[in-house]
């Protein structure tokens, strides 16, 4: 998962409304004369359809459904005093949209969720002007965006509700410390999902990241201490109440549940 920072006490009071944020600050406090001017691609996003055809059968045997890319479209107006200072500004715009392989994207307008995306495209100005109007694309092959920062819920054991207001389905990370012995821990979803770890010991540290199916102890891979029928694909948050149950035999130990709200 990707680390955003936010950029608190950096906006300006005439940003644009969809300013963009790249790799925590916003561009145009980056770059002197650059300002966004509109922004394409943050809207509905539909996905694709997995269809079978029947001989006999009116449409189609429905098998699922898959959201493609995302592409952001940012247009953007540069101006600059001199042909060297245009030139100085590009080469500091490019240098930013491509820094990194992968980029945090927010904007002003949402400053609290962010997209994860590379630069695919961009569009060349006209020739011999100081003053320009351009576009740029990053392809987000996560189509959707998240929250800045996780949000946690702790339990000693008691069952605990999580109130989820993403609106697609995100995979928490459950962390438990031990402070005694047990030979089972096991997580009960109310959608009927379960995970079940076994032989823990004193001051270990389980860690059990749903969205990888994985299970690490104090660090290390332990993936034989989980049981062979966890249901990791169906043990994930949805929009609304998701009710949470642990189990244990031995000690029940302290637990974080982390996770991470997404949107469409």
């Amino acid at each position: 998962m990707y680390k955003f920072t936010d950029t608190t006490g950096t906006a300006s009071k005439d940003l644009p409304a969809e300013a963009m944020i790249l790799n925590s600050d916003y561009i145009e406090n980056q770059i002197e004369g650059y300002r966004t001017l509109y922004v394409k691609g943050r809207e509905i996003l539909a996905p694709s359809l997995q269809t079978a055809e029947i001989t006999g059968r009116d449409g189609l045997l429905y098998h699922g459904r898959q959201f493609p890319v995302r592409e952001i479209t940012v247009g953007y107006q540069l101006i600059a005093a001199t042909p060297e200072d245009f030139r100085a500004k590009y080469n500091a715009l490019s240098y930013l949209l491509t820094e990194k392989e992968q980029s945090i994207l927010a904007f002003a307008d949402e400053r609290g969720k962010y997209f994860t995306g590379t630069l695919s495209a961009a569009d060349a100005p006209d020739p011999g002007r100081n003053a320009v109007t351009s576009e740029f694309t990053f392809t987000c092959t996560d189509p959707f965006k998240r929250s800045v920062g996780s949000k946690t819920v702790t339990s000693s054991g008691e069952d605990k509700t999580i109130n989820y207001a993403g609106t697609w389905i995100s995979y928490p990370v459950i962390t438990a410390n031990f402070s005694g012995a047990a030979t089972e821990f096991i997580c009960l979803h109310g959608n009927g999902a379960i995970i079940e770890v076994s032989d823990l010991k004193a001051s270990d540290v389980l860690v059990i990241d749903v969205g990888k199916a994985s299970i690490t102890i104090n660090g290390t891979a332990a993936d034989g201490h989980g049981a062979l029928g966890n249901d990791w694909s169906n043990f994930y948050l949805q929009q609304g109440n998701n009710p949470l149950r642990f189990n244990c035999t031995g000690t029940m130990p302290g637990i974080t549940i982390s996770y991470t709200e997404v949107y469409v």
